[in-house]
């Protein structure tokens, strides 16, 4: 997802400015619970529980690590790239279960397979889990040649089996929702799907009316907050065979069009049905502010909050969205010569945080202050980098007043 945005692998191996064109790492670690492998099996409940107490079996949490690099080949931006080195890993609570090593030689690659004793000892659901890796077959047919410009982990999860379900969980949605996008008619197509800028929308909620009516029903509910006198929201087919929609209200005898409908109402639902449609295991969902009013904002974050079953990542710069998250849920990302970082906005300054605690300070507040450098632009920190080491804010004097 993030790797297609910036334009493919090979885009981002011929960014580095050196000559050498040095390797670029990436990795990633990510925990799967019984719940997850239930799911995607369509196991019943008591299977990955008599797994998990096995004393021979393997035990929930699992994890999964995946460190890979590349690098450039040839100085052409037109130019292929080549994976250099790959490893997985997966382990429980007991250690290591499997490992999963690339073996790379000029231009083409196998792989080395390491298995615990414990895999080969596995019940036929846990069997099912590490297919193919665990089969006799697959081993001896291991050593085909693999293409440099190929990852791995995508050759091996079109199997089924665990790598399947990782890549089904890293499969996600980013969200840059517009409401003149969200107004739009949809096509109707079987399993319709938001797009980034809120295209299709009619289309999803003819989907979710028809086929996963609990979660429209708590979409409808959300938007009630929005349009308090809503009775419901419909879809309609349009003359060259689109779906429109439609928002009936009590008292009003026709029904609105979106074009009849605020900015706010349109953008309100576009955001609740990504986070509610429920069929995508990660959100990415950027300025989510934008068009709503405060309070709708908080009801917003109050339903990402309680929707466990998906991680959601939402952008901002809005004082309304950084005060009302938990302090442990807030990350601060800047970029300095280049290169991205993030980090939990607490552990990059002490003294900013005990005078939040202190309630000296809101968290936005904070991030304005120019306090945390991270959070200042690059081009104002030549400017005001006297300012920000002098520490004279209001509340830094209010602390230098208390001692």
């Amino acid at each position: 997802m993030a790797v297609a945005g910036a334009g493919g692998y090979d885009s981002i191996a011929h960014r580095r400015t050196s000559r050498a064109r040095t390797p670029i790492s990436i990795g990633l670690e990510l925990e799967l619970g019984p719940h997850d492998v239930e799911q995607y099996f369509r196991l019943p409940r008591q299977s990955t529980r008599r797994t998990r107490t096995s004393k021979r079996g393997i035990s929930y949490p699992l994890s999964f690590r995946h460190r890979f690099s590349f690098r450039a080949r040839g100085q052409a931006l037109a130019s292929e790239f080549s994976v250099e080195q790959e490893t997985m890993e997966v382990a429980d609570a007991a250690g290591t279960l499997l490992r999963i090593s690339r073996l790379t030689k000029d231009d083409e690659s196998g792989f080395a397979i390491l298995l615990d004793d414990r895999i080969r000892k596995l019940d036929e659901h846990s069997e099912r889990l590490f297919y193919p890796v665990v089969d006799e077959q697959f081993q001896r047919i291991q050593r085909r040649p693999l293409a440099n410009t190929d990852l791995l982990f995508t050759s091996l999860s079109i199997y089924g089996g665990l790598f399947s379900l990782i890549r089904r969980e890293l499969h996600g949605s980013v969200f840059q929702l517009s409401p003149q996008q969200a107004r739009k008619p949809g096509a109707p197509t079987p399993n319709a799907s938001l797009q980034r800028y809120g295209e299709n929308l009619p289309a999803v909620v003819h989907f979710l009316r028809k086929h996963r009516a609990e979660a429209w029903a708590r979409i409808e509910d959300a938007m009630r907050v929005v349009v308090p006198n809503l009775v419901e929201i419909e879809t309609r087919h349009t003359e060259d065979r689109f779906l429109a929609l439609q928002f009936r209200e009590r008292g009003v005898r026709r029904a609105w069009s979106t074009s009849e409908m605020s900015d706010g109402a349109i953008q309100a639902l576009a955001l609740f049905t990504a986070v509610l449609d429920g069929r995508s295991g990660f959100l990415l969902i950027e300025e989510p502010e934008n068009s709503l009013h405060p309070w709708v904002l908080r009801r917003f974050l109050d339903l990402c909050r309680d929707e466990s079953e998906s991680q959601i990542v939402l952008t901002t710069h809005s004082p309304v969205a950084i005060d009302y998250t938990p302090a442990d849920s807030l990350r601060l990302m800047w970029q300095r010569h280049g290169r991205s970082s993030y980090q939990n906005w607490t552990t990059l300054n002490p003294e900013i945080v005990e005078a939040w605690k202190r309630g000296d300070v809101r968290a936005f507040e904070a991030y304005d202050s120019g306090l945390f450098h991270e959070a200042v632009p690059p081009g104002f920190l030549a400017v005001d980098e006297d300012q920000m080491s002098s520490g004279d804010d209001g509340w830094m004097n209010k602390e230098a007043d208390r001692s």
